[in-house]
């Protein structure tokens, strides 16, 4: 049985509630209320943005966080969310493609404590939408101290998916001695409030069936004032040939080499009918600001002129 701290908790569920409001702490607030952890302090309530990987798997994050993709090759689909307050602790997603006989790595209570004496320090049981999996502490203790960098983990395996989704963030800010009086569940809740609801707002969405979608092809810079900020783009404009639900404008995408969505670049489509065959929707990430990486976009699979 790994090591525990003592005072924490046995396993127990959190309920997913993914609610935006619950508990969220932003770092205005904690500069407001530093001791929250021992004090009741008004919340605010953040405002949160979604986020979609290739492989279907949704979160929720913080709207006034940056976004950062990784791009190693042959590596998991991961990304980090970053606060704009560098000081404060990023988190970070990796998503592997697991097989049904690989999927017993997802349990750190099997994991060989390294030689810097990382193990299991503390763990609950966890869910989200059909998810369930395992929120715990990896860390070194040496003489009541961290030894070196601790983390917070979860772990959700889903076999239905052949999916390992996991999500990390750094706790080694938290004082070891005041973990055995307050409890680690309590940290976990109070300190970690945008890294729990991150975790409870995890969902895989079904594959989604490919759209057709017909109009004609014009550049932002001939839509005028409507499209101005991206003039490059080309847009599927909808016309009375279009199925009831298109959308009026929306940006055509194509996959690129590194999967990710660049925008099409074919001008011989510019002005011509089109059938567009492809993913809808298809935005990884929810943005407002009027730039064209936040465009509402079909990722084309198929595109042939009706001219």
């Amino acid at each position: 049985m790994p090591g525990r701290l003592s005072g924490a908790g046995g396993a127990q569920d959190i309920a997913a509630t993914a609610d935006p409001g619950a508990n969220s702490h932003t770092a205005a607030h904690r500069n407001a209320c530093p001791d929250a952890i021992f004090h009741s302090c008004p919340t605010p309530a953040p405002a949160w943005l979604a986020y979609r990987f290739a492989s279907g798997v949704t979160l929720e994050y913080p709207a006034s966080w940056a976004v950062e993709v990784g791009d190693a090759p042959g590596g998991p689909e991961s990304a980090w969310f970053r606060p704009g307050d560098p000081s404060l602790p990023a988190v970070g997603v990796d998503i592997y493609h697991r097989s049904l006989a690989e999927q017993s790595v997802a349990d750190p209570h099997t994991w060989q404590p390294n030689e810097g004496g990382y193990d299991v320090r503390w763990s609950q049981a966890v869910k989200a939408d059909d998810l369930k999996g395992i929120l715990f502490i990896w860390g070194a203790l040496l003489e009541g101290e961290w030894d070196g960098p601790s983390w917070l983990i979860v772990i959700y395996c889903s076999p239905d998916h052949e999916l390992d989704i996991r999500l990390t963030t750094e706790f080694t800010s938290i004082d070891p001695e005041q973990a055995e009086t307050i409890g680690l569940a309590e940290i976990v809740t109070t300190r970690f409030a945008e890294f729990r609801h991150m975790i409870e707002s995890v969902q895989i969405e079904p594959a989604q069936a490919p759209v057709t979608f017909r109009g004609t092809v014009r550049s932002g810079a001939e839509l005028g004032e409507v499209k101005a900020y991206c003039p490059e783009g080309l847009y599927l404009v909808a016309d009375e040939s279009s199925p009831m639900g298109q959308p009026k404008m929306v940006l055509l995408r194509v996959p690129d080499e590194t999967d990710q969505a660049a925008m099409l670049s074919d001008r011989q489509y510019n002005g011509k009918k089109v059938v567009v065959v492809g993913e809808y929707p298809a935005q990884e990430v929810s943005c407002e600001a009027l730039i064209c990486g936040c465009e509402d976009y079909i990722l084309v699979e198929q595109i042939e002129s009706h001219e």
